[in-house]
């Protein structure tokens, strides 16, 4: 299905920007991606099915089975240590485009400048979307930040209107401003703007960053 999809996308039957869905509101892949990943991934399995096979026998293949158990400690374990694999909130159904204009405060997260924390930041989350939205009164524009993609943008303040239950809505004239992508560490979401660096933790995790 991969393959076929990417086949339409070279032949300009279908926008080369789709993304194959496989992973909902966590990952966004283009046709290409979707396939070869897919293709890479296979080869792990194939490999342990043929590996050290004999035409005929009737005993546990003692080495694929602690091959098998191996690789699946391993991913259990490399899951185990690195908590940004659960940093965001995976929501399990994609919402419509204007449920994804709403955002929500939420204390859920903690923004850190250096070491010190940022208690004055206002942080707002969309309920249908992994998308973020951070307001501090020192920087003159807000900050989205969409851990699907790992895109940073900044939003005028302007464009960002407050609804009666301190829900915050897009205006139709916003136009963000793209900033490029942020790093995503065990730690939380790193970024920079207006020469200040920031980390976003949740608050899972209570470590201060270090510099």
């Amino acid at each position: 299905m991969t393959a076929r999809n990417y086949w339409l996308v070279l032949e300009g039957l279908r926008d080369e920007n789709s993304s194959c869905g496989c992973f909902g509101n966590l990952l966004e892949r283009t046709p290409g991606e979707a396939l070869w990943q897919d293709l890479f991934l296979l080869l792990p399995p194939l490999l342990l099915a043929f590996y050290n096979r004999k035409s005929i026998s009737k005993s546990f293949p003692g080495i694929r089975l602690l091959l098998s158990a191996i690789l699946a400690i391993g991913v259990v374990v490399f899951a185990a240590q690195n908590p940004d694999l659960h940093f965001i909130k995976i929501a399990s159904e994609i919402g419509s485009s204007e449920t994804q204009k709403h955002f929500y405060r939420t204390e859920n997260y903690r923004l850190f400048k250096g070491k010190e924390e940022v208690l004055e930041a206002k942080i707002y989350e969309s309920k249908a979307s992994t998308t973020i939205l951070i307001m501090i009164p020192q920087i003159s524009t807000s900050i989205l930040l969409e851990p699907r993609t790992r895109l940073f943008q900044t939003l005028l303040k302007d464009h960002i209107l407050k609804s009666a239950d301190g829900t915050l809505m897009f205006t139709p004239e916003l136009v963000p401003q793209k900033q490029g992508q942020f790093e995503m560490h065990g730690d939380g979401i790193i970024f920079s703007l207006e020469n200040l660096h920031f980390r976003l933790t949740d608050q899972l995790s209570q470590k201060v960053p270090s510099q």
